[in-house]
């Protein structure tokens, strides 16, 4: 038996643009996406970056549609709204519909943050304090067949062949075969 029923139409907006210079690009806009854009408002060249709270897209005129962006930041509420038809570029930074969780086989959002820094993988639990991926050396294939649909890692790189024992620092900074000490990695101010 039913007991309760909800609808919604979900908008979004496909917006084609084409450049002087033979650039083109697409873009579809969604509810929740962030985006930045520029636009012009009433003649005046005007820039956000933010997240796309409501889009309206009544009527087969696309003069008529808007977009609603909120580009709110720190003590400082800023809302635009403006006619696709009056974007003069726009980048999807993020969806709204990508993953925000990284599987483990202890919870499906047991790592919330990974993050690259000098080339090596690092997670966190709360997105301030980091760890280094720790792999032990058990894990790593060194004689990999050639099979069909794989790939062979080559034998240079340089977290195949860390030295046992460790030795003097490098020379080096840039050498991408020297092996990255954890104090020479920074945070991010925040």
């Amino acid at each position: 038996m039913l007991v309760d029923i909800k609808c919604s139409a979900v908008t979004s907006v496909r917006v084609k643009l084409a450049f002087d210079d033979q650039c083109k690009k697409d873009c579809l806009i969604a509810i929740g996406d962030l985006i930045d854009c520029e636009y012009n408002a009433n003649g005046l060249r005007k820039h956000i970056i933010g997240k796309v709270l409501s889009i309206s897209a009544v009527g087969p005129d696309p003069k008529g549609w808007y977009i609603i962006v909120d580009g709110s930041d720190d003590f400082d509420g800023v809302k635009a709204r403006f006619s696709p038809m009056s974007i003069l570029d726009v980048d999807i930074l993020r969806k709204a519909d990508m993953e925000t969780f990284i599987e483990t086989p202890r919870d499906d959002n047991a790592v919330p943050f990974l993050r690259i820094v000098k080339g090596r993988l690092q997670w966190s639990k709360d997105g301030y304090t980091y760890h280094p991926v720790r792999i032990d050396a058990r894990d790593i294939v060194e004689d990999i067949e050639e099979q069909e649909g794989t790939m062979p890692v080559p034998r240079h790189c340089h977290y195949h062949h860390r030295p046992e024992t460790p030795g003097p620092a490098p020379e080096d900074a840039n050498d991408p075969d020297d092996a990255y000490d954890d104090a020479e990695i920074e945070d991010a101010a925040w």
